[in-house]
């Protein structure tokens, strides 16, 4: 390949996600904060912050939203995710066992419809940064008009930050602020947690073998909705419940065949 053509599909594969393979339009990967400050375009719309671990139904409910507020300010929707995960910097001994892959969280980010994902390298400087510097950085970047954060949402040192934290700042930086309700199916709130939990007690109940990656990796579509953009979490809430139930099904059937066949 000539070099003018390398570094052109260097950069493609650094800056874009493939998703009109997927029927949507590309969705930008933005790995710094100098990428993001360069980035005019994903300016002015509706942001929201997560580790997004499986991007389960608890997730696309938040994204979901996400997409309505950013078409409210008439902007952008943008993602803000780790790499690697928080807790494997700072308590690598508790390290969670994750759902899915980088490339399957962006995908599925892009099937939701971001219109760009800041992807942040998590270290222990970023670590340290209290709570209101992390959300002057964001908005000095993205100048965003309205920020969507989960029902659980805490960030910066310590876990300090909080909703109203954002909405105190949000008085003085000119953006409003909303909160997701927690995501429940068959009365429990689906969290990454809890379908980490839900896989290891499949391994408990076939003779305590521990499920590999991959058993994780295939158990973490659970709740994860996998229909077309056409049918997303926009719909009603009998069909969320109905497609949570069904997803939830199938992807304990894939789980508890993976985690079988490690014991053959």
């Amino acid at each position: 390949m000539m070099p003018e053509l390398a570094a052109h599909a260097t950069r493609f594969l650094a800056w874009t996600y493939p998703a009109p393979l997927l029927g949507l339009p590309p969705m930008r990967i933005i790995r710094s904060w100098q990428a993001a400050e360069a980035a005019e375009a994903f300016r002015g719309g509706a942001v929201t912050v997560g580790n997004f671990d499986g991007v389960h139904m608890g997730h696309r409910q938040v994204l979901a939203e996400l997409r309505g507020h950013a078409e409210a300010v008439h902007g952008p929707a943008v993602a803000v995710t780790f790499e690697p995960h928080p807790r494997a910097v700072l308590y690598p001994d508790e390290a969670p066992r994750r759902l899915c892959h980088l490339h399957e969280r962006l995908e599925r980010l892009a099937e939701a419809g971001m219109d760009a994902v800041l992807l942040l390298h998590f270290n222990k400087d970023i670590a340290g940064w209290p709570a209101e510097r992390f959300i002057q950085t964001l908005h000095d970047a993205f100048k965003f008009r309205h920020i969507h954060v989960g029902y659980d949402f805490a960030f910066g040192h310590d876990r300090q930050g909080h909703a109203d934290l954002i909405r105190e700042l949000g008085q003085r930086l000119a953006f409003t602020v909303s909160e997701a309700t927690a995501f429940q199916m068959q009365g429990a709130v689906v969290s990454s947690t809890r379908i980490r939990s839900a896989i290891e007690g499949i391994a408990d109940a076939l003779g305590g073998r521990a499920p590999s990656e991959e058993a994780y990796a295939a158990a973490g579509a659970i709740a994860a909705e996998r229909c077309s953009p056409s049918a997303d979490l926009r719909g009603s809430v009998e069909y969320k419940r109905h497609l949570a139930d069904e997803l939830t099904r199938r992807a304990l059937r894939r789980a508890v065949g993976r985690i079988q066949g490690e014991g053959a």
